[in-house]
């Protein structure tokens, strides 16, 4: 009987008020770190549905990102013809896509002339940013100590960036693919200005506001012995070491804050893009979208007069992504709607495994509440231990509720973010840019079912305790308060 009241009784014959508190909740109180692997495996195992609840609502945002994503309905490839792509060429792709009733098929071409820092044509080349212009825990970047940058500020640098050559007209097509930051700027990069990503491998990097600086460098002498067996960021360092760099100082114009991104693309204008590079700003890879509702029977119209337009020149390569055909496939799967419907049964879990184990845990201790009755606890002490074992649970439930939500939808985010696209995905996949997703009325839910299951669960034994106990034949100790 005295195994589980041991923090009341210092020996078998005497009994002692040890920390001079109030008798019995205050050493309830103390004491309750001996619940701590019930109170943890409840508290994980209840609470873990709310968090299968919110990350069942992310998924379902994920499968709608997916669905509504602009994706190219085709792939033209011209690395093998006579021809390069201009305005002419740009002029007749868009003729293709007009349909009945002047409707414009085609919406935007987006010309594909980019090239990894670390394998231009002109030599190795990297950035330089300030410190204190990337965020907190990212990695990829090298303390910058060489000599040829002359500027201020402590440096890091890295060659985690691909170079895009860009024209006036591409900077349209960013704008109508719709990507953030973009909106307000003009329609021509002048010289000195870059347009920029924030993120590498889709996770946000960099803290650059409109009118920081980067620093590119440009290889002036490449010669020299560098170890073939380094990668990464000790071959960057080693670079920087034993390389000579001119650095070329460039003022952010617009970032591009949801761009899918494996590496930090920076768009240069034309002349800069062969300054750093040392080629031309030359398009091989052409992907086309289309108005995303228009039929599968004029998209077809549009692929024919496409195959046609290549006949003419010779060994241009067009690819049919059949996008548009698989995101109405996958709309009538309604999988979101899935998502959402499983996400909400399964938090019906939880209250279930709230008061089903609380249930059993009170009937067990309630022999060991009788013995404290007969020690001289009063009822409404019973109570109180019974309330504040509510509220202890109730204020873990919220602390617990919360951080595995958000641990659980962070997990999914950078699976999706960079798992997939680095590990999972083919060459050529288009990748998908995904937002970390909390919505607030389902952690407002998630909150609100963790704590009331987790004080009611203790409250309510106590009515059935106090209903079935209070007689001192049914082993209580009196109905009375007192």
């Amino acid at each position: 009987v005295t195994e589980d009241n041991s923090n009341l009784v210092s020996s078998p014959k005497e009994s002692k008020n040890v920390f001079q508190k109030k008798f019995p909740t205050k050493y309830e109180l103390i004491s309750s770190w001996r619940f701590r692997k019930y109170s943890t495996s409840l508290l994980l195992t209840a609470i873990v549905f709310c968090a299968i609840f919110i990350m069942g609502l992310y998924l379902a945002n994920i499968e709608t990102t997916k669905l509504e994503y602009q994706k190219a309905e085709f792939k033209i490839n011209l690395e093998n013809s006579a021809v390069d792509y201009d305005d002419q060429m740009s002029d007749e792709l868009y003729s293709l896509g007009k349909l009945d009733g002047d409707k414009q098929g085609i919406v935007a071409i987006e010309a594909k002339n980019n090239v990894e820092a670390s394998k231009a044509a002109k030599g190795p080349s990297h950035i330089l940013v300030d410190s204190s212009d990337i965020k907190f825990l990212r990695f990829g970047f090298v303390n910058y100590n060489g000599d040829d940058y002359d500027g201020e500020g402590s440096m890091k640098a890295t060659n985690n960036v691909i170079y895009n050559g860009i024209t006036n007209e591409q900077i349209k097509v960013l704008k109508g693919l719709g990507y953030e930051g973009i909106e307000d700027f003009g329609d021509a990069l002048d010289d000195g200005e870059v347009i920029i990503g924030d993120s590498v491998n889709n996770i946000g990097t960099y803290k650059y506001q409109v009118g920081d600086s980067i620093w590119v460098a440009i290889p002036t002498k490449t010669s020299g012995n560098i170890d073939a067996n380094l990668s990464g960021s000790r071959l960057l360092q080693a670079q920087i070491d034993t390389y000579s760099f001119e650095y070329k100082e460039f003022t952010i114009a617009a970032i591009l804050t949801d761009i899918p991104s494996g590496y930090l693309p920076i768009y240069f204008n034309e002349s800069a893009y062969k300054e750093i590079t040392g080629t031309d700003v030359e398009a091989k890879e052409l992907n086309v979208y289309v108005d995303p509702d228009l039929t599968t029977e004029e998209v077809s119209v549009i692929e024919d007069r496409l195959r046609e337009w290549g006949r003419q020149y010779d060994s241009v390569s067009i690819e049919d992504t059949y996008n548009l055909s698989t995101r109405l496939v996958s709309y009538d799967k309604h999988t979101s709607e899935l998502y959402i419907v499983i996400s909400i049964m399964l938090l019906v879990i939880s209250p279930i495994m709230w008061f089903f184990s609380q249930s059993l845990y009170y009937l067990k201790r309630e022999q060991e509440f009788n013995i404290l009755q007969a020690f001289g606890a009063r009822v409404k002490d019973i109570r109180n231990i019974y309330l504040q074992g509510g509220l202890q649970m109730a204020g873990l439930s919220l602390v617990v509720s919360v951080a595995l939500s958000y641990l659980g939808s962070y997990i999914l985010f950078y699976i999706y973010n960079v798992i997939i696209p680095n590990f999972f995905s083919t060459p050529g996949t288009d990748i998908i840019r995904y937002t970390f997703y909390m919505p607030w009325y389902a952690i407002l839910t998630s909150i609100v079912v963790s704590v009331a299951c987790g004080f009611l669960s203790a409250y309510l034994p106590y009515k059935s305790y106090y209903k079935h106990r209070f007689t001192l034949e049914n082993g209580g100790a009196g109905s009375g308060e007192d």
